[in-house]
């Protein structure tokens, strides 16, 4: 049996997939009127656990990035949740494969 190359593991469930994702997204916005403070951070995941990933995100946030969650976060997570629907691995992780 020849193991495919190209398939790599989903490091939240463990899955083998073609199209491994990751996204350097902010996992934490905080906006205080005045303020905005940020983390960020690699997620990464096949297109299944990418997904779930940023609706967790996304809920996370709700209350304290407020006005920038909507101005911001979910154009930023519904781009990434569509760019997730891609075929093949994102460009982060074949950088970081050395491909």
């Amino acid at each position: 049996m020849r193991l495919n190359p190209d398939l790599l593991p989903c490091p939240e469930c463990g899955q083998q997939t073609d199209s491994l994702k990751g996204y350097r997204l902010p996992t934490f916005l905080l906006f205080i009127l005045v303020a905005a403070s940020f983390k960020h951070a690699l997620v990464v995941g096949c297109p299944t656990c990418m997904r779930k990933k940023l609706l967790k995100l996304g809920l996370i946030n709700i209350l304290p990035a407020n006005i920038l969650w909507v101005c911001l976060l979910l154009p930023w997570y519904s781009l990434a949740a569509a760019m997730s629907t891609t075929k093949g691995h994102s460009g982060a992780v074949l950088k970081a494969l050395g491909r």
